[in-house]
C-alpha cells in the first residue's frame, strides 16, 4: 500500500520526488493489488462465485429463436443479463449481435433470420399486440423469432431510432407482468422495466405455455444479485418509485 501511495505522489507531484522510480507499467502491480482468480471456463466467473449450479446443465429446448440487438455499451458492463441467458439457451436458437446500427449492412445471420423467420419486435408501442394475440396468429413456433433491444433504456430509444428502417417492419409485442425486475442491482426507469433476460423468459414462457422456462432463466439471475447483496451492493429502486417516495415524504 505504501508502495501504491508512493506512486501516486510520484505522479502528481514528481518535481518534489524525482528520486523516485515510476515504472512506466503499472501491470507489475497486477499480483500484489488485484490477484487473479482462477475462474469457471463455463460462465467465466470466479469459481468462488460460480453460477453454473443456477443454471439449467443442458440448454433448454424452446422453439422459438431470439434475435438480441445489442448496444456496444453493454459490452463494457460487468453484470450484464445476456450472457446468462445464451448459457441456458443453444446457440443456435439465442443470437447476439452487437452494434448500434443494422440497417446498411446487417451481418449475414441476422438477414437471414429474418428473411426465414416470422418477427415480433418485443418493444413497447402504442400499437403493441400482447403474446396472448400473437399466439392466436402463429402456426408453426419453430418458424417465429422475437426481437429484444438490449440496452440501457436511454439507449435502447436510440438503438430503435436508429434501426427504425429494419424494425418498423415488425408488429411489436408488449409484455405484461405484474412483478417488478429481478434484476434488483440496476436501477430501472420505471417498476414495468425488466431486464432482457427477464423479457426473454417471460416472452418464451407464456408463447410456449411453460412456466418453468422463466423460473430457469431467471435463477441465475437471481442468484447474482443475491451474491452481489451479500457482499455490500444495494438494492435499488426504480426512478419512479424513488421520485415517488420522495414527494410522500
Amino acid at each position: 500500500i505504501l508502495l501504491l501511495n508512493s506512486v501516486c505522489v510520484c505522479v502528481r507531484r514528481r518535481r518534489m520526488v524525482d528520486d523516485i522510480i515510476v515504472p512506466e507499467d503499472f501491470s507489475i502491480f497486477d499480483d500484489v493489488f488485484s490477484p487473479k482468480r482462477e475462474g469457471c471456463s463455463r460462465c467465466q466467473r470466479p469459481r468462488s462465485v460460480c453460477l453454473c449450479p443456477f443454471i439449467t446443465a443442458a440448454p433448454l429446448a424452446v422453439r422459438p429463436k431470439l434475435i438480441i440487438l445489442k448496444h456496444p455499451h453493454e459490452e463494457k458492463r460487468s453484470l450484464t443479463t445476456v450472457p446468462l441467458l445464451q448459457l441456458a439457451l443453444p446457440p443456435e436458437t439465442c443470437h447476439v449481435f452487437v452494434g448500434k446500427q443494422f440497417v446498411n449492412s446487417p451481418p449475414h445471420m441476422l438477414t437471414h433470420l429474418i428473411s426465414t423467420h416470422e418477427c415480433f419486435l418485443v418493444y413497447p408501442s402504442p400499437n403493441a399486440s400482447s403474446i396472448q394475440d400473437v399466439k392466436l396468429r402463429i402456426k408453426d413456433l419453430t418458424k417465429v423469432a422475437f426481437i429484444f433491444l438490449d440496452a440501457s433504456w436511454n439507449k435502447a430509444k436510440s438503438l430503435h431510432t436508429k434501426n427504425r428502417d429494419l424494425l418498423d417492419r415488425f408488429p411489436c409485442i408488449e409484455l405484461q407482468s405484474n412483478d417488478i425486475s429481478k434484476f434488483v442491482i440496476r436501477t430501472q426507469p420505471n417498476d414495468k422495466c425488466i431486464s432482457t433476460l427477464e423479457a426473454a423468459a417471460l416472452t418464451l414462457s407464456q408463447i410456449e405455455d411453460d412456466s418453468s422456462i422463466y423460473e430457469k432463466l431467471v435463477r441465475p439471475l437471481e442468484a447474482l444479485c443475491q451474491y452481489q447483496i451479500d457482499h455490500g451492493a444495494n438494492i435499488h429502486d426504480s426512478k419512479e418509485r424513488k421520485k415517488m417516495m420522495m414527494l410522500s415524504k
